[in-house]
């Protein structure tokens, strides 16, 4: 598993839960909203990050 990001605005990770399921976080530092991407294989989602914001998701 592997993750980048394009700004030091945004941080992020993430792991692999032992049931297999994908838990990202994102962390939006900034006053300002931020547009994030998050793709698993070619499945594009986009987000828009609203200003200090951190975001969980799972994908199963």
């Amino acid at each position: 598993m592997a993750f980048s990001r394009y700004s030091d605005d945004v941080d992020v990770t993430s792991f692999e839960n032992p049931n297999g399921d994908i838990v990202v976080v994102v962390l939006n530092k900034t006053n300002e909203s931020r547009p994030a991407g998050i793709r698993v294989n070619d499945t594009v989602a986009q987000l828009d990050m609203p200003p200090m914001l951190i975001m969980t998701g799972v994908i199963n």
